[in-house]
């Protein structure tokens, strides 16, 4: 994770803290409520793959053995209720398939420990109601069946390992781009139905959006006014335009828009993909990749349509 990606998951994590705080506020907005969901099972993503790939090879280890632990902890308690069951039942052969001590079950490797507790778990849900008499409940018989599953999702070995956060990274990635494109495209202008609600969540909710900003060593910002009644293509000349460059982008004029896009040339008109910017859900937050930047199309360009009033925009490159 890069530090703007960083500043991505960040802001996100503002956003819903805002989101909490003024829950009373926007739940009973259903079609708002419906763009939260989205938003947040994306930002639950961005948890998970987070965590993927900050995990070292010594991370993986511990937390691998210490699933490995919990599986066999789980699993010898049931083993002995069982045993014991079978016993006093004078059920030998069930007895036998579930006799093992706490060494005897350290001593097997993954594959073998798997394929046991699979197994136990098959009996204990098979005699689920004769062991609640022998303190085993169902939730202890699913927290076996969750642990089995866990195990078996560490059983990989390191290389798998490897090639696991470099996928979760290429994930992440994505992931980052999509809960923000739901901020920009679908939450930031349904926030008008809060705009004059007489609280602050209209307000907070945009200056936690503000924080974040391209700001690598290379960052650079152009800002302008367009004239008012002048339909004008501008070329923006950044010196750092490149594949992967992030990019802000600001209408700041109420009322106005404009697009931009990647072309050909520095007069060339707009072309796809092209980028919608209005005063609404301005700031935007994209990538030079997502405008369409090539080494057939390095100029970055801004389409402005004749309005009535002056347009005052600002875009950074960083």
């Amino acid at each position: 994770m890069n530090d703007y990606e960083r500043a991505q998951k960040n802001m996100g994590d503002v956003v819903d803290d805002i989101l909490v705080i003024n829950n009373a506020e926007w739940s009973i907005k259903t079609v708002f409520a419906t763009i939260v969901i989205a938003f947040r099972a994306l930002k639950t993503r961005v948890q998970e793959l987070l965590l993927i790939t900050e995990r070292d090879d010594t991370g993986i280890a511990k937390d691998k053995a210490d699933s490995r632990s919990d599986l066999i902890g789980k699993g010898y308690r049931i083993c002995r209720a069982i045993f014991t069951y079978a016993s006093s039942t004078g059920n030998d052969s069930l007895a036998n398939r579930v006799d093992n001590s706490i060494s005897s079950l350290q001593a097997k490797d993954d594959d073998k420990l798997i394929a046991f507790m699979t197994n136990l778990h098959t009996i204990a849900d098979d005699n689920a109601t004769a062991l609640a008499d022998y303190d085993i409940l169902p939730a202890d018989i699913t927290a076996l069946e969750a642990a089995i599953t866990d195990f078996t999702g560490w059983k990989a070995d390191p290389t798998t390992a490897k090639a696991q956060r470099t996928s979760a990274s290429e994930e992440l990635s994505e992931t980052l781009r999509e809960m923000v494109a739901v901020l920009s495209d679908r939450m930031d202008p349904a926030m008008y139905l809060f705009e004059n609600s007489g609280t602050s969540f209209y307000a907070d909710y945009f200056n936690g959006r503000n924080i974040i900003d391209p700001g690598g060593a290379d960052a650079q910002t152009q800002s302008g006014t367009q004239p008012a009644e002048t339909s004008q293509i501008v070329n923006l000349p950044f010196t750092n335009l490149g594949p992967d460059k992030d990019v802000r982008i600001k209408c700041l004029t109420p009322g106005t828009n404009f697009e931009v896009y990647c072309g050909i040339s520095p007069s060339s008109g707009p072309e796809e993909p092209i980028l919608s910017v209005n005063d609404v859900i301005s700031p935007v937050y994209t990538t030079t990749a997502l405008l369409g930047w090539s080494a057939e199309r390095p100029y970055l360009n801004i389409h402005f349509p004749a309005l009535a009033v002056a347009i005052e925009w600002e875009v950074k490159v960083g």
